[in-house]
């Protein structure tokens, strides 16, 4: 008789959080406030441990238990493993190569990530939206050890306390290489065209 009476007041309870959060959530994503959508996620996933807490609590069969799932907020396709960037090491490690190298070789650290974040952002999954132990997006983090990839195989030059602290810089080498891309490339583009013909 305990689970026929509770049963729907967690559910109803469930159901309003998901829905609240969800609101707050389409607000914070109009305003490009991800840290609070962040921190909107993390209360999702405590309230849900809570219900799910108190449906063990009073002993529900799996059977008489209704799921409601979170109202969609975010459309993005979800990895198959949750714990998986969208953007893989090697198509980041490129784009970064590619925006210094578009920025004469020196770019603000704060300007990158902006970019990252306008250019990716709306294929970010679950993942690259938490918050890391040190409350800095997972997104950010993996443009973070991507640097530091780039760095060891020395693309970039080392983070030097200074005038250059704020900066990503490609090394003279990887500056020059990727002016000689580009040139071809151009080269490429103002080939003339030619008519063939039979």
């Amino acid at each position: 008789m305990k689970n026929e009476i509770l049963q729907p007041v967690i559910e109803t309870l469930q159901y309003k959080v998901n829905s609240t959060l969800g609101e707050f959530a389409k607000a914070f994503i109009e305003r490009s406030d991800f840290e609070a959508l962040g921190l909107i996620a993390k209360i999702g996933e405590s309230t849900t441990s809570y219900f799910e807490g108190l449906s063990t609590i009073v002993h529900f069969d799996e059977e008489s238990v209704v799921t409601i799932d979170a109202p969609d907020v975010v459309e993005a396709e979800q990895p198959t493993d949750p714990k998986e960037y969208s953007v893989n090491e090697k198509d980041l490690m490129n784009w970064i190569y590619n925006y210094v190298g578009s920025r004469g070789g020196k770019a603000l650290k704060d300007d990158l990530s902006n970019a990252f974040y306008n250019e990716f952002s709306s294929g970010f999954n679950a993942y690259d939206l938490t918050l890391s132990k040190d409350n800095k997006f997972k997104w950010k983090q993996n443009i973070a050890h991507r640097v530091s990839d780039l760095r060891v195989d020395g693309i970039l030059e080392p983070s030097i306390a200074g005038e250059t602290y704020h900066y990503y810089i490609l090394t003279p080498k990887y500056l020059a290489l990727y002016k000689t891309q580009v040139a071809k490339i151009e080269e490429q583009l103002s080939l003339p065209d030619l008519e063939i013909t039979g």
